[in-house]
């Protein structure tokens, strides 16, 4: 039902075959594969397949990505080896200024999190205080 991929760089992402209308292609950007395994696990296994999602380590890799193939959304760390903070979401968001962004932060920080909004961010979620569910459901929304 699923098979890895992994291009010559390393990035690791997971298809699921038959793809369905009701499916989404997540851009997930986050630096910690752990982090970012999980939350592969989560989203295909929690959202009843709803989501592919294909991994970046850097803003970088997201924006060679980006160039190359289409997502429905981004889910976003700020905080990566090429960029920190605000200006990982501004970047993302000039870059491709048509694709929701959700920020998946480590970093509870209220202002932030507005600041984000406010620079086109959908949502600031912060990284073990939510459920896959609530990932799934933030990021379909975000989506619509």
């Amino acid at each position: 039902m699923f098979r890895e991929k992994s291009d010559s760089c390393g990035v690791v992402g997971f298809r699921r075959f038959g793809m369905k209308q009701n499916q989404y292609r997540v851009l997930l950007v986050e630096d910690d594969v752990s982090v970012a395994s999980s939350l592969i696990f989560v989203l295909m296994h929690e959202s009843a397949g709803r989501f592919e999602a294909t991994h970046a380590g850097t803003l970088s890799r997201a924006k060679d990505l980006l160039q190359v193939d289409s997502f429905d959304v981004i889910l976003l760390d700020l905080n990566l080896p090429d960029s920190n903070g605000l200006s990982t979401c501004i970047s993302i968001h000039a870059f491709r200024p048509e694709l929701p962004v959700v920020i998946m932060s480590g970093t509870e920080d209220e202002e932030l999190a507005m600041a984000s909004l406010k620079t086109g961010a959908q949502d600031y979620l912060i990284k073990g205080h939510v459920n896959g569910q609530f990932i799934a459901r933030t990021l379909r929304y975000a989506i619509e």
